[in-house]
């Protein structure tokens, strides 16, 4: 038994290297799509800056909220669309780690690349706002809880980036359905403004569509383990993110595996 968790583990660093060298290949293509997101980030700058709210928390928001959505974005939900529509899924049930343990370290090679490549694109504006950026909230405590909300965040997209794949073998494409993602997770996750604002302007009639934005699983992707790094939670609001992105973790995974079956079920999948 221990022998087989040895070959597992050492399987998934096999995948999770070749991953990362192959990302490593195409390093100036993904810096330039990286340095892509800091126009967003800076047009979202701007608007703020002309309402008049552009405050040090909110730069400060805007950065680490960037960088942590790209940090921690998977892409695999084009990759394994391309796989299932070339036809390629059934070689991956045949390799010695499962389908679900291939994208799972897919998704971390492409997440530890995305954090260098985001890192480095995000100088810029680094040294542009660095006399604005305001971490006096910032502890060993709120750090090692955002690590841990950041991994499971992780691990929460894979399972929507891999049922997002799965829609291929409806539509047979698969690129309306991740643009129709990333549009809802830039939106929900919190990553283009703080969540929070949107609530506050919506009426006292909507106060259902208040907590469904603030508790919605893509709030935990980037909202929620921000918040935590500013300093913004205390103690209570911590553990309940803690057990909401632990939650709707476990959720969206049995979602995802029976996906899975019920496409095989379907006959789409032997």
């Amino acid at each position: 038994m221990f022998k087989n968790f040895q070959n597992s583990i050492q399987n998934f660093w096999i995948i999770t290297r070749f991953y990362y060298k192959s990302g490593n290949e195409h390093f100036i293509d993904e810096a330039l799509q990286a340095s892509s997101s800091n126009f967003i980030l800076l047009a979202v700058m701007v608007v703020f800056q002309f309402t008049g709210s552009l405050s040090n928390e909110i730069i400060t928001y805007l950065i680490c909220g960037n960088l942590l959505y790209v940090a921690t974005n998977p892409r695999i939900d084009w990759i394994l669309g391309n796989i299932i529509k070339d036809k390629k899924l059934p070689n991956y049930t045949l390799l010695p780690t499962n389908i679900y343990t291939h994208f799972i370290a897919h998704g971390l090679a492409n997440s530890w690349f995305g954090l260098l490549v985001s890192s480095i694109s995000l100088v810029p504006i680094l040294l542009l706002f660095i006399d604005k950026i305001d971490l006096n909230g910032l502890t060993i405590f709120n750090i090692l809880i955002f690590v841990l909300v950041a991994v499971l965040g992780l691990l929460l997209r894979v399972a929507l980036q891999m049922i997002i794949g799965f829609t291929t073998f409806l539509t047979k494409e698969v690129a309306g359905s991740v643009a129709i993602y990333i549009n809802l997770e830039l939106f929900l996750a919190g990553t283009l403004f703080p969540i929070s604002i949107l609530a506050s302007i919506l009426p006292v009639s909507l106060t259902w569509f208040k907590d469904f934005l603030i508790l919605q699983p893509l709030a935990f992707i980037v909202y929620h383990p921000t918040q935590i790094i500013l300093g913004n939670y205390n103690f209570s609001n911590v553990i309940l993110t803690l057990i909401g992105v632990f939650v709707w973790t476990i959720l969206i995974w049995i979602l995802n595996i029976s996906s899975l079956k019920l496409l095989k079920k379907q006959g789409y999948l032997d």
